[in-house]
């Protein structure tokens, strides 16, 4: 085998291929992304193929996410590592760590917590998101787009074990003129209240939105008031919305805080949120 020397360019010959097995969504009209699993022929192992078409989304931008990604790879139990990019037929196909684990949205398939009990497990389960996403915000990075979809528990029966993040499609790109993220989980500086920047805070509202789907089956939906300044007071509390669970009332205001309009009502940092969360798992 030759030696190399520094400056020179070296070219990959090697052909890989990868078969789709599974198609976890399919190409989005709006987006231009779609997520498939696949299997390579190089190694014979799975991974997650993000697909972006090319005419809807800018290269440099799926680049931005390739460089967040391999920031993070100390954290491989939970945020997937860059493994491959190439171009095809017009697309962007970016190779990643494929992750198992069930989403948040099919371990409770959408249901209120019935149970006391319940309402602790689901409670865990949000805690183990903070951590997550307490290793992202550690690299100054803002996922921007949590959900219950975008969220993977490694283990259905047991949160405690972790939970993965997937998508992160607006970790690097730049702030959206409109609304970016998904509607019902994002924060009111992500769709039109501009005048807050993005940052940890913006991920603290989404995970308040989690923890309320888990509990009631749905984020909480408010409308803001005529002011423009806050929500208005009008929503089902979380005792009425769980049914038989009677959730304790100072979780509801943990939650009502991370959903705080104005984001400097909001806990500090994932870590603050999470500590509060505590002892409503036990």
């Amino acid at each position: 085998m030759r030696k190399f020397t520094v400056g020179e360019r070296v070219v990959r010959e090697e052909k890989i291929s990868y078969a789709v097995v599974e198609e976890v969504y399919p190409l989005q009209e709006e987006t231009g992304r779609g997520l498939y699993k696949v299997k390579s022929s190089r190694d014979g192992l799975f991974y997650a193929l993000k697909v972006f078409d090319l005419s809807k989304n800018a290269m440099s931008d799926v680049q931005k996410e390739m460089v967040a990604l391999n920031n993070q790879n100390q954290h491989p139990h939970w945020i997937p590592r860059f493994r491959d990019c190439f171009k095809a037929e017009g697309a962007a196909c970016v190779v990643i760590d494929w992750m198992d684990g069930t989403r948040f949205d099919r371990v409770t398939n959408g249901t209120s917590a019935t149970s006391a009990h319940d309402v602790k497990f689901r409670v865990r389960m949000l805690m183990s998101l903070c951590d997550s996403v307490h290793v992202l915000h550690a690299g100054r990075y803002w996922h921007r787009d949590l959900k219950p979809q975008n969220v993977l528990l490694r283990d259905p029966k047991d949160p405690g074990k972790g939970a993965i993040l997937v998508d992160f499609g607006l970790v690097a790109a730049r702030r959206a003129a409109g609304e970016e993220g998904t509607t019902g989980y994002n924060a009111p500086e992500q769709f039109g209240f501009r005048n807050h920047s993005l940052g940890a805070h913006t991920d603290v509202y989404s995970l308040g939105q989690i923890g309320w789907y888990l509990l009631t089956g749905a984020p909480l939906y408010r409308e803001v008031n005529d002011e423009g300044t806050d929500w208005s007071q009008h929503y089902t509390p979380l005792g009425e919305a769980t049914g038989a669970a009677q959730a304790p009332a100072g979780l509801e205001t943990v939650l009502l805080q991370a959903m705080s309009f104005d984001v400097r009502k909001r806990q500090r940092s994932v870590r603050e949120l999470k500590n509060e969360l505590v002892k409503y798992s036990r």
